[in-house]
């Protein structure tokens, strides 16, 4: 008989069960528990009353459930919620769920829980002080299946926000073996004690350190575990539903084998031993492993990443009994074709439709990108779709996952080693749907993060994230603590760096000292385990923590943390009272009442004061009772709660955070997570005189989901059936759309042909008057098949630029990928991509058009000729200028269009300016060509022209002198006895200027002239000094001293005079640049005096200046 009929058969026996008890509910009175409630553990009673509860009742009650217990022992026990998800050691929560009645074992991680009480639908346990920041499982160990949370609890001591690296004790360090790489935390031998287990890569056994330690005070013993080959990790947990963890280890340097350690020790506090079983999984070098129950029948599988290859493998589960088994082929599941290989693996539900997801990473590669699969498997049948990523940049090594804004969905952590950080991705998927992140939020750690883990290290309700890091440079060595400053749905950390000794790389957070604190364990790359002992103080709380308002003699009770080895010193108003217990009774005594707590550890802290007010007793006052709810509810349901009584007040409490006021309240759409105990305060005379418990639970019904045959997005020519898990016997099943129209009638699964978000409505044909059930919503799209066009030219030329016009036609809902081959070995991936061919002839360019995560594709394809590229070549007439000159460049072919750099289409360019111009040229093929030339400058001619003399008699010789031309021309020609030598004669009776042009070596123009005197001219008289200026910064005008025709003659000298003849500058030639200033310092207005000598005895002229400021 397969599972699946044989779970059809367990739920058909359920159903009739309740349904033939369902009227004796009905007909039964409520009878309430007044004060404080008394657990029993073995058999769960739904509605009982201390006071005046009766034989009968609680007869027909425990038999009802003993005879229940038949079918509930053969069901899976189903965590559905758990209320509250973060809490203090001792705290009782409430697991809410089905077929927990047979759930002994409850795990917070690696430590067992205290069961309080437990029925059909919740169980009541108290935190364990070494509880881990784990998922919750409870396990039924007379049929050994069981179930998860949907996230992680976590634990939270109580204390006040904030964290220094002061708040952690020196390391304690835990000598291991060889080629230590990895370390687990859990119980292994059920002493509340966490343990620690180390994989070794370069020894054959692995590291037990058995847990000895008391608050304050870390002991360890320490013993081999012999595997027989070194390994690379470990990981710990029930596999069997024993109560005991077993130990999985993988093998290192690309081993296949898996070492599985069941756990065979005597509960409690025996020493640990385990027998093994090796298992081979092909083609796998096995690296990380997780355990989880993937296709919902109760036993968890191992899910290992391959650190040699791009997969993930899964081994199912095939235990019966306690007595370990495993399918002797793994399931594989191939990342995306060019993904490297495969690392750390998390596994979490992320869309919310009961099946856990698997999340992994690449090793170590700067390509980034973390990948999911979404489970679609069902009971029996393990079926996961395809890796799809997450486009996550940098290079991500361990992942782990938290829900850090408190959504319920799981969120992602991961390191990033080159970058230097850690980043979170908050979960934004809806229920059913495709899996969305946002962008990742980024934050520093030291140099190379490499392990991760998480725990509210300050115990102050949010969790903190604690980091490897792996540098062996960097000084210091580190440990981080990202310590959670997150304030709503905003999340925020502040990182802390922990001096340490040696690098290190995995680690682990927990208590360890038993304590009730979470510390931190470490391995170092010494082949050493250290330990970093939480120091920081418990401030004890007070449950509730609301002012209290009761009558005299009804009792209430304050809780405060459970911690080993502390004592409690109870007060009201600062007056000792109570007795040394976590918890303290009121029944008479008003006043402020704290609780000051002293641990082995050193701290005590003292609490804040919960306001206690003990009234008067009514007289008269009669009990009431619960009218209604009378039975299990329907799931769906609108519940009434009611009293019968309205003489008095009443205040409401119950799971889910429920309240409210009144004689009667309302539950609209009833949930599993609604069901759980309901308390009443009863209020007359202005306090409250009793507390009523009722334990309100829903009718035996499945979480219906559905599960599609395939990933989604399809395509218009495929199809996924929508069949509804578990088809249930007792059940009919109707399809509706988005819009609630129905579009199946009467079917357990559904083929939809257009895309569309569709929920399966579930009636229960026992119960007809229960409303039907909807499924959360599975979106299905479906695409139209995608149709692959581009516009591309038939040629082209060698190295000319091609746009390929991208003209398919694709479904806005898909998202399209492109996948183009030029024909010359190169490719894109963009959608309209540009492309230059380096070689003529022909090509065949491919567009492939498809979508992300679907199967459907299209193909065009379109030829194109390239022909040889233009060679153009420029030349210039002429190819160097002389300053004022022109040169023209012109093609050596002829071509249909030009564009030359400077702007111009013409098909020469003129140019009178040196430089670079270049040409763009087409041809009347369409080919496009470019060439380029470059025109030089000539340097300017420098001429220098002289005389032997300046001034001579009339008709005396005067030898002329030119330099820097080639050829010469002198004016006035007629002075001259050849005026086109470079030194000709002059012979003059006046005062003459003489002139020469002609060309340098370049063929480029010149000129320059002198001017000769005749006896008699005074040069003082031709010179023209100005009688003032005015050397002022702002307008620069006149801003220095000119003397007219003073160029002309560098033969003279000029020197500036103050009043008592101080020389203050002096120059010869005077190029007109007196600033007046003398010695780099401005000279103040005054009237200054100059003289200029050009040679004799006699001064050419003389005179006064005036400088104005």
């Amino acid at each position: 008989m397969s599972d699946q009929t044989l779970l059809n058969k367990e739920l058909t026996g359920w159903k009739g069960i309740s349904s033939m008890f369902r009227n004796l509910f009905h007909s039964l009175s409520l009878i309430t528990t007044s004060g404080v409630r008394h657990h029993q553990t073995d058999q769960p009673v739904m509605y009982s009353r201390s006071k005046t509860g009766t034989a009968g009742f609680t007869l027909i009650t425990i038999l009802v459930f003993s005879f229940l217990s038949v079918s509930v022992r053969a069901q899976i026990p189903v965590i559905r919620n758990v209320q509250p998800i973060n809490g203090y050691p001792g705290q009782v929560i409430n697991i809410q769920g089905e077929n927990l009645t047979g759930a002994t074992e409850i795990r917070f991680g690696g430590v067992l829980g205290n069961v309080i009480s437990r029925s059909d639908q919740l169980i009541e346990v108290e935190v364990p002080i070494g509880a881990t920041f784990e998922y919750i499982s409870v396990i039924n160990t007379a049929n050994h299946l069981g179930s998860r949370s949907k996230i992680p609890y976590a634990m939270s001591f109580g204390g006040t926000p904030g964290l220094t690296p002061a708040d952690f004790d020196s390391e304690e360090k835990l000598s291991a073996r060889a080629g230590l790489l990895d370390i687990c935390m859990c119980d292994l031998n059920g002493d509340g004690k966490n343990d620690l287990v180390a994989a070794n890569s370069n020894d054959n056994s692995a590291s037990l350190f058995l847990n000895n330690s008391t608050p304050g005070n870390l002991s360890f013993t320490t013993s081999p575990i012999v595997l027989g080959a070194p390994t690379s990790s470990v990981t710990c947990g029930d596999l069997n539903g024993d109560r005991l963890p077993e130990l999985i280890f993988s093998e290192n340097a690309d081993g296949q084998r898996l070492f599985i350690l069941n756990n065979t020790t005597t509960l409690p506090a025996g020493m640990p031993s385990f027998s093994s079983a090796n298992i081979i999984v092909t083609d796998n070098a096995t690296n990380r492993s997780e355990i989880h129950d993937l296709d919902g029948d109760g036993k968890p599988e191992i899910v290992i990443s391959d650190s040699a290859s791009p997969k993930v493998s899964i081994i199912k589960n095939n235990s019966s009994g306690g007595n370990l088994s495993w399918a002797s082929t793994p399931i594989n599941i191939n990342l995306p074709t060019g993904s490297d290989n495969a690392a750390s693996i998390q596994i979490a539900d992320l869309n919310n439709d009961e099946r856990a997801d698997i999340i992994v990473n690449q090793v170590r590669t700067t390509n980034g990108d973390i990948f999911v699969s979404l489970n679609q498997s069902s009971p029996g049948n393990i079926n996961f779709a395809p890796f799809s990523p997450l486009n996550v940049s940098g290079t991500p090594i361990i992942i782990k996952i938290a829900d850090l804004n408190r959504d319920q969905k799981p969120d992602l952590v991961f390191t990033q080693s080159l970058e230097n950080s850690l980043s979170i991705l908050i979960n934004q998927t809806a229920s059913g749907s495709r899996v969305t992140f946002a962008a990742p939020i980024v934050m520093n750690t030291d140099s190379r993060p490499f392990g991760l883990d998480i725990a509210d290290f300050d115990g102050d309700g949010l969790e903190d994230l604690i980091v490897g890091t792996s540098d062996i440079f960097r000084v210091p060595k580190s440990v981080n603590v990202l310590r959670n400053t997150s304030s709503g749905s905003t999340v925020s950390f502040s990182t802390i760096s922990i001096g340490v000794e040696v690098a290190n790389q995995n680690v682990r957070a927990g208590d360890l000292d038993n304590d009730g604190r979470p510390d931190i364990a470490f391995n170092r790359t010494d082949n050493i385990v250290s330990i970093l002992r939480n120091t920081k103080c418990l401030v004890p709380v007070i449950d509730p923590d609301e002012t209290v308002n009761i009558c005299s003699g009804n009792t209430k009770r304050l809780n405060t943390q459970k911690l080993n080895g502390a004592t409690y010193q109870w007060e009201i108003n600062n007056i000792a009272a109570g007795t040394n217990d976590p918890f303290i009774d009121i029944t008479v005594s008003s006043g402020d009442y704290t609780v000051t707590i002293s641990d082995a550890t050193g701290c005590s802290e003292t609490s804040s004061p919960v306001s206690v007010t003990v009234g008067a007793s009514p007289i008269g006052y009669v009990s009431p009772n619960f009218t209604s709810p009378t039975a299990p509810v329907c799931i769906g349901d609108s519940v009434i709660f009611k009293m019968n009584s309205g003489a008095y007040s009443y205040e409401w409490r119950g799971p889910n955070n429920f309240t409210s006021t009144g004689q009667q309240v309302t539950v609209s759409d009833f949930r599993f997570i609604n069901s759980g105990v309901y308390e009443v305060d009863v209020i007359d005379g202005g306090c409250t005189v009793e507390t009523l418990n009722l334990t309100v639970e829903t009718l035996p019904s499945p979480e219906f989901n559905i599960v599609p045959s395939a990933t989604t997005p399809i395509c218009e020519n495929q199809t996924v059936m929508l069949t509804v898990s578990p088809n249930a016997t007792g059940f009919t099943f109707d399809w509706f759309d988005s819009n609630d129209t129905p579009v199946q009638p009467n079917s357990s699964s559904f083929t939809p042909t257009v895309s569309g978000a569709y929920r399966v409505r579930a009636t229960d044909t026992s119960n007809p008057t229960c409303p039907s059930i909807d499924s959360a919503p599975q979106r299905v799209d479906i695409l139209t098949l995608p149709q692959a066009n581009f516009d591309s030219p038939a040629s082209s030329c060698v190295n000319s630029v091609i746009t390929f016009q991208n003209t398919s036609v694709v479904d806005a809902a898909g998202t399209a990928r492109y996948q183009w081959d030029f024909g010359d070995g190169k490719v894109s991936t963009q959608a309209d991509p540009v492309h230059a061919y380096v070689a003529q002839g022909s090509y065949t360019v491919t567009l492939t058009v498809s979508y992300e995560g679907v199967t459907c594709e299209d193909t065009e394809t379109a030829s194109i000729t390239i022909q040889p590229g233009i060679d153009v070549q420029l030349t210039a007439q002429p190819e160097a200028i002389c300053e004022g000159e022109a040169s023209e460049i012109t093609t050596t072919e002829s071509f249909q269009t030009f564009e030359w750099n400077s702007g111009e289409s013409t098909s020469s360019l003129s140019v009178n300016a040196p430089g670079t111009y270049s040409v763009t040229v087409t041809n009347a093929s369409g080919c496009s060509g470019s060439g380029q030339i470059t025109i030089n400058a000539f340097p300017q001619p420098i001429v220098e022209v002289t005389s032997d003399v300046t001034n001579v008699a009339p008709g005396e010789p005067v030898q002329l002198n030119a330099s820097g031309l080639v050829t010469y021309s002198w004016s006035p020609a007629e002075l001259l006895d050849d005026p086109t030598i470079a030194n000709p004669i002059a012979a003059l009776e006046v005062p003459t200027l003489f002139e020469v042009i002609g060309e340098d070596i370049n063929g480029c123009p010149g000129s320059g002239s002198i001017q000769i005197l005749t006896e008699g001219d005074l040069i003082g008289e031709l010179l023209d000094p100005k009688n003032f200026f005015s050397p002022n910064t702002e307008d620069n005008i006149n801003a220095t001293w000119t003397i007219d025709r003073i160029l002309d003659f560098p033969q003279c000298e000029v020197t500036i005079y103050d009043q008592t003849g101080n020389v203050l500058f002096k120059a010869q030639p005077y190029l007109n640049d007196w600033d007046g200033t003398s010695l780099g310092q401005q000279l103040p207005t005054g009237v200054y005096y100059f003289t200029i000598n050009c040679g004799g005895d006699e001064l050419a002229k003389a005179g006064s200046i005036t400088l104005l400021r």
